[in-house]
């Protein structure tokens, strides 16, 4: 779980879709599988990756606007 800007879930998921298609043909695509942002938790988005390390990459590519920096939950 990524935290984000409270009531922008939806817009930093497409934010991220975007970022990704972008990314895809590059040397460094985003190495992300999922992102979510469930209908039940306000201020959260999931992401599913195969890393930690990719999840914290994507939050340094994508606009700080929509991530909070420094949050980060993991199960």
């Amino acid at each position: 779980m990524v935290k984000c800007r409270m009531g922008e879930e939806k817009q930093t998921v497409l934010q991220l879709m975007r970022k990704s298609i972008a990314y895809a043909s590059t040397n460094e695509p985003l190495q992300i599988k999922t992102v979510i942002a469930p209908e039940g938790i306000k201020g959260y988005i999931y992401v599913e990756a195969y890393k930690q390390t990719h999840v914290k990459q994507v939050r340094q590519r994508i606009q700080k606007k929509f991530i909070v920096l420094g949050t980060m939950l993991f199960f």
